[in-house]
């Protein structure tokens, strides 16, 4: 007889432990809530898959701590070459070289680390709250949802129950070495919230029946992870990203990795299909063989093949990104598209950038479970507009059609293209809202019900300077109300540190306030601070409301546009640099827009659009996007928006 299920209880189940669930985990080590987290495989990503990283995803690692190690082992995308036919067409040549990342864009550079490090990396992160740990070879068998609690918005309520069996492989500790499972390795765990991360074919989504709208198309390409041994190009062109086409054999989208790998995706021109394509037809000999006609005259080989596959481009979404605010999915379970583009791993680790800091935050009592309808309708967007540039690239990169060649439509050069698509691929002009955490004080407030959300690609070729219709965006020309905060060098004010703006933003939870307090030389502009910090010192504040056992939920940072000479520390608002008995002044909370001793800096107000002589207080969300904007003196619509954003939470906890 079968011994029955062991049952538990948690408050977020993530299923999948790629880079999406790795990330939401990490916000749920952030937030010390209970959090499990499930794979089915017996260990991380070794090699292969997902290589790629973003400018605005090492933003993102930069905030948990780990941008400069994947910055030093990484391969640093920097130049794209561009290689085409020769006038003959019997071989190729190079046509042009461009810069891969526009310059200011971001503090890093895109580059290139597989998968598992990435993966490796943030299960360091997760395993040093010590409450949080990586479960492998957990199979999933029965999901289940109770109607009567599953739409409440209570967060004592556990709607979800998921049975899971813990497979033993040989090697394995023994079943009752490990007291979470019963001896059959059954488990029934029940949780208040799921995030489903269990990729493209997820098991999670398929048992509620959420369904991906899309295609499969004809194109067929091979990947091949391998040291090259060739002369292509002296042999220097090998370690940059290179576009290649030529005439008779098909296309390589080529991209170096870290140490001495390369990988080559390769067109297979040959291998037409109308539905599935046979995988067994496939061999990492017949792609090398591909690469060695489409790279001629220049030869290839090797002895060392890291990884290799074969892919059919698909490009779907699914209809729905969660099942009554309880059950949530993110990346590959939602989004499918080619590799070439580079942005699987990214746009999936953003989407739990974006709904773990949410889910923690309601189970906290930080915020009203309505904040949660808002993944979807700032998500699912970005999935959107990521199939339509996939399909442009993908199209791109796969050269001209037989038709258009006889039609001589003339192609696009390499450079106009990258920089008509780089915004969205830069990850940067991602843009949300309006919603209820993304607040534009203009014809209407936010009431709950969807809006229209731009195309990325809109929103990224938009200036700013045109969103001057908003009475709040003009107090930040540059700070665009829904996008990420950007990032500039200010002076830590006690010790002229140079600082960059984004280095105050890390992942912690906390929302942000942020005090460009103006040139306070100015009577005025200092009398307008210091009724700001008379109000936000208030008991009734938000500032203090919202916080618990000494954590400030709301962590506030002061700008001051001038010398800092000119305007001593303890001049200021002790709001703005509190006193501790034991530990003294707070240094770290107030920074000065000038010069650094090595004449960089002193133009952060000029770059983010701000006036010095008036000033304006930017509200950031835990995962750094702008969420409102207002003057020094409407304290008023401050607190409003505070109390909207976290106000149906525990207040003092």
């Amino acid at each position: 007889m079968m011994a029955s299920p062991k049952s538990s209880f948690t408050d977020v189940l993530i299923v999948g432990a790629g880079p999406a669930g790795l990330m939401a985990a990490a916000w749920a080590s952030k937030y010390n809530v209970c959090a499990r987290i499930i794979d089915e495989k017996p260990d991380r990503v070794q090699t292969g898959h997902a290589d790629g990283l973003t400018c605005r995803t090492m933003e993102i690692l930069d905030s948990f701590g780990l941008a400069q190690i994947v910055a030093k082992e990484s391969s640093h995308d920097i130049l794209m070459r561009s290689w085409a036919p020769s006038a003959s067409g019997e071989e190729i040549e190079r046509k042009a070289t461009v810069v891969s990342q526009k310059p200011g864009v971001s503090r890093f550079q895109q580059c290139l680390l597989h998968q598992g490090r990435l993966e490796q990396l943030f299960q360091e992160v997760i395993e040093q709250s010590g409450t949080i740990k990586v479960e492998r070879n957990v199979k999933t068998l029965k999901l289940r949802l109770d109607d009567k609690t599953l739409s409440s918005s209570s967060t004592e309520e556990y709607p979800i129950a998921l049975e899971v069996q813990q497979q033993w492989p040989d090697s394995a500790i023994p079943p009752e070495a490990l007291p979470v499972f019963s001896p059959s390795g059954l488990e029934i765990i029940h949780a208040k919230y799921l995030i489903g991360c269990d990729g493209a074919h997820s098991w999670t989504r398929r048992q509620l029946g959420v369904v991906m709208r899309g295609e499969t198309t004809d194109a067929v390409w091979g990947v091949l992870d391998i040291v090259p041994l060739t002369d292509f190009h002296g042999p220097a062109d090998i370690r940059q990203t290179c576009a290649i086409h030529s005439k008779f054999h098909g296309a390589i989208h080529l991209v170096p990795r870290e140490g001495k790998i390369v990988r080559f995706y390769i067109q297979l021109t040959e291998i037409h299909t109308s539905g599935r394509f046979d995988r067994s037809s496939v061999n990492p000999q017949l792609l090398l063989h591909k690469a060695q006609n489409i790279l001629a005259p220049f030869t290839l080989d090797y002895s060392i093949c890291n990884w290799w596959s074969v892919y059919q481009v698909g490009q779907r979404v699914a209809d729905q990104f969660d099942v009554h605010n309880r059950v949530f999915f993110a990346g590959d379970a939602v989004h499918t598209h080619s590799p070439k583009v580079g942005q699987g791993m990214n746009v999936s680790l953003q989407d739990t950038y974006n709904l773990g800091w949410k889910i923690c935050s309601v189970i906290a009592g930080l915020a009203p479970p309505g904040i949660l309808h808002t993944y979807e309708t700032e998500r699912r967007p970005v999935a959107l507009e990521l199939l339509e540039v996939d399909r442009v690239t993908s199209k791109y990169y796969s050269g001209q059609t037989a038709d258009e060649k006889a039609k001589e439509v003339p192609r696009e050069d390499l450079q106009t293209f990258r920089n008509r698509i780089y915004e969205f691929l830069s990850g940067v002009a991602v843009s949300y809202g309006p919603n209820l955490l993304v607040q534009k004080r203009d014809s209407h407030r936010f009431d709950g019900s969807d809006h229209d959300h731009p195309g990325l690609l809109e929103v990224a070729n938009n200036n700013h300077d045109g969103l001057s219709a908003d009475e709040s965006q003009r107090l930040a020309r540059h700070v665009p109300i829904g996008q990420r905060m950007p990032s500039f060098q200010v002076l830590n004010h006690a010790s002229v540190r140079p600082t960059a703006v984004a280095e105050l933003l890390t992942s912690t939870g906390q929302w942000r306030m942020l005090v460009f307090a103006g040139d306070v030389t100015i009577s005025s502009q200092m009398e307008k601070l210091k009724k700001l910090g008379s109000a936000l010192a208030d008991d009734r504040s938000c500032l203090q409301r919202y916080s618990r056992l000494g954590w400030q939920s709301i962590e506030l940072f002061t700008f001051i546009a001038g010398k800092r000479d000119e305007t001593p520390l303890l001049s200021l608002p002790v709001i703005f640099h509190p006193y501790d008995e034991k530990l003294g002044w707070d240094y770290g909370r107030v920074f000065s827009d000038e010069e650094d001793v090595h004449g960089g800096g002193g133009d952060a107000y000029e770059r983010y659009g701000i006036d010095r002589g008036v000033g304006c207080v930017v509200c950031c969300r835990p995962d750094q996007h702008v969420g409102f904007i207002c003057a020094l003196e409407e304290t008023a619509a401050l607190e409003e928006y505070f109390g909207q954003v976290m106000g149906g939470g525990r207040e003092s906890l």
